[in-house]
């Protein structure tokens, strides 16, 4: 599972990329990904 920085920087390529659509999607499911381990 990729670290915070990791999935941040995913965020900010793909979602530059990308229709606003696509890119809200992909911050929601980067930030839920936050909160997928119990140590969070």
């Amino acid at each position: 599972m990729p670290d915070y920085h990791t999935g941040r920087q995913v965020g900010v390529k793909e979602g530059m990329q990308t229709d606003i659509d696509r890119a809200m999607s992909l911050e929601a499911d980067l930030f839920a990904l936050c909160f997928a381990t119990e140590d969070q």
